[in-house]
């Protein structure tokens, strides 16, 4: 009886079809997924997909080797598919990276308080329609990146309720969610707030929360993801004149005043925390679109 061999590189040895490594049902799902974000058909979704799974059995199969691995942009969307679904990239590192978590790390930023300070600055000049000006194209230092702060900013949101930011991460997408609807969505860029886990705002039950992880001996990261944000990317209102940025700026902003008004007269919530510092009031809940874009927008004019 003849036995099916695999095909083999010269360089990298036997090679490998990625479908063998992930269950039918969770590819489907991805696949499902990377349509739903990207104006993929399946065929250009599962491409992706592949590379993506191709690109983390590699740089599993070659750990400690400093070959300092990397994906292109396009890859890179395969990949956050893959690893945000963290159950079952968990079940993929178990057999093929000694059961550890074969850890992605975006291109890392790290603000100085000079620079830090010009952002801030720069967001206070901002109004939230000035931030769907956005050319994601254009404007991104990095495809996906994760900006750290040299120290937490506090905000109080709509309610009240204190939180502090220390890092934002981005990634692009295709946002579906945008009025007036477009078929195959907006390219967008989705941003994610990250909080200090021993940041200054420290409420009894967030401590509480802490501590338990801790003694249960799984730890809470330093950086915790604390929100998302979706902005569009595609220079939706670059066409308007700033007379009429701002009067459409006005027009959000009375309604978040509005949203703010009901939410409080449905739940008064006082100021929570451990806070003697500058306190952001952001009422119209704009202030990481604007802090975001202007750092994108700032980051981007140094670098040309």
């Amino acid at each position: 009886m003849a036995t099916a061999v695999a095909p083999t590189d010269p360089i990298v040895g036997p090679l490998r079809n990625v479908r063998d490594h992930v269950p039918t049902d969770l590819w489907a799902k991805q696949v499902s997924l990377l349509m739903h974000d990207y104006p993929y058909d399946s065929v250009m979704a599962a491409r992706v997909l592949g590379q993506g799974y191709a690109y983390l059995l590699t740089a599993m199969a070659h750990r400690g080797e400093q070959l300092s691995l990397g994906p292109s942009s396009l890859v890179d969307i395969g990949v956050h598919t893959i690893i945000l679904d963290t159950v079952a990239y968990a079940e993929l590192c178990r057999p093929h990276n000694d059961g550890q978590f074969l850890h992605h790390v975006p291109a890392v930023k790290f603000s100085s308080p000079a620079a830090h300070a010009a952002v801030m600055a720069a967001a206070s000049t901002l109004e939230v329609a000035d931030t769907a000006t956005l050319d994601r194209e254009e404007d991104l230092p990095v495809p996906a990146g994760l900006l750290v702060l040299p120290e937490p900013v506090v905000l109080a949101n709509r309610v009240g309720s204190l939180s502090d930011v220390a890092a934002y991460g981005w990634s692009g997408v295709q946002m579906h969610n945008g009025w007036p609807p477009v078929p195959g969505g907006r390219p967008g860029v989705r941003v994610v707030s990250f909080m200090d886990r021993d940041g200054p705002v420290q409420p009894a039950q967030w401590r509480t929360l802490v501590k338990l992880a801790r003694t249960s001996g799984t730890p809470l990261p330093r950086l915790v993801p604390d929100g998302i944000d979706g902005m569009v990317g595609n220079r939706l209102l670059s066409d308007l004149s700033v007379e009429q940025l701002h009067d459409r700026s006005r027009e959000i902003e009375q309604i978040q005043l509005a949203m703010r008004a009901n939410a409080r007269s449905l739940r008064p919530v006082s100021d929570e925390g451990e806070w003697s510092g500058g306190i952001v009031e952001d009422l119209t809940q704009d202030f990481t679109r604007r802090y975001i874009f202007a750092f994108w927008r700032l980051a981007s004019h140094r670098a040309r």
